[in-house]
């Protein structure tokens, strides 16, 4: 089966092989599998919003499998029929280890797990995700009930991609803030590619880098402001979220030159986690970034402006002019500057 989803980023074009469905209570202390019709539309719609939802989710970090895994044989052989049911047993055991060991804390939610073969845009991927099944689907006829968002559907979920026979990519989303220990490192058996520090590192050198590509030449001004907006949100944010700051730093930004394309800008840089090995959400660590936050402009060949920080409504600061000569002129407003160069000693 072959069908088609619209995204504002990239189009899906998904084929299904096969999925499964396990309910999970531990309260109840069992296990049992979900009597599915792969052919039900119910179904492959409910895949195609979880795809699309996964992709979209505001919080999706990287990770590798650990050189001991003990799941790595069955991931490189999803197609095999017990596949699903190991996996299933497998996550069974760990959540009861889990509630025990948390069970002061925190009860674990009861969910389903649903795992399915598919290809994603010729890309072959294995989905393993925790849902809500039964606010969603019907249990008894799995019939489509009136969708929710996202985060009310899915409370965890995996996605590994594959070429040929090898791994090449696996991406957890948790709809809570921090992702839980237990569905990573115990069930998934998997470490984290990027720390906090590598991702501060890695998405501010790149949102600067296309900055540079798609506005410095086109507009020096509308690069330097949106650049110290850019070092702004890393000062101001405890926390990276790619969707965030699209919205609220790049598409919330009045260029000053019609040739600067926001909705092309936001684009590349929704794009930039999938593209450049980031995370879309990540703890900010300032440290890492700061010595990037200086920014040089040539005023002339012995003579160049240095901006050390953000700089607030550095719009209002900075002007340029052509005086009544047809001079082309840079006026800055300071107060320390002005008392450093007056020569006017009435003023």
């Amino acid at each position: 089966m072959k069908v088609k989803e619209k995204n504002d980023i990239q189009p899906l074009e998904i084929e299904i092989f096969f999925n499964t469905i396990h309910n999970i209570d531990l309260k109840s202390n069992f296990i049992k599998p979900v009597k599915l019709d792969n052919n039900s539309e119910d179904i492959k719609d409910y895949i195609k919003l979880l795809i699309k939802g996964i992709r979209e989710s505001k919080n999706t970090r990287l990770f590798e499998l650990k050189l001991n895994s003990s799941l790595k044989k069955e991931f490189l052989n999803v197609n095999s029929s017990k596949t699903p049911q190991l996996i299933a047993d497998k996550l069974f055991k760990e959540e009861k280890t889990a509630q025990k060991k948390y069970v002061h804390l925190t009860t674990i939610q009861k969910g389903s797990l649903l795992q399915a073969s598919l290809l994603v845009n010729n890309k072959k991927v294995y989905i393993i995700t925790k849902i809500d099944l039964h606010k969603y689907l019907d249990e008894n006829e799995l019939k489509t009930r009136v969708g929710l968002p996202f985060e009310k559907q899915v409370l965890k979920a995996c996605i590994i991609e594959f070429e040929e026979s090898s791994i090449t990519k696996i991406s957890i989303c948790d709809t809570k803030e921090k992702i839980a220990e237990y569905w990573v490192n115990d069930f998934l058996e998997l470490i984290e590619i990027n720390s906090d520090e590598t991702n501060t590192l890695k998405a501010f050198k790149n949102i600067d880098s296309v900055l540079i590509r798609n506005v410095k030449d086109r507009s020096g001004a509308d690069y330097t402001f949106l650049r110290n907006n850019v070092v702004s949100y890393f000062k101001t944010h405890a926390q990276f979220q790619v969707t965030d700051f699209v919205e609220n730093v790049i598409g919330t930004y009045k260029p000053q030159k019609l040739d600067v394309k926001i909705e092309n800008l936001k684009e590349k840089i929704s794009n930039l986690p999938s593209n450049s090995d980031f995370d879309s959400t990540f703890n900010i660590i300032e440290s890492k970034i700061k010595h990037t936050f200086k920014h040089t402009i040539q005023l002339s060949e012995k003579l160049d402006l240095f901006i050390k920080d953000e700089v607030e409504n550095l719009g209002n600061i900075i002007e340029s002019f052509i005086d009544s000569e047809g001079n082309k002129c840079l006026k800055i407003k300071s107060e320390k500057g002005y008392n450093f160069f007056n020569t006017d000693e009435t003023k």
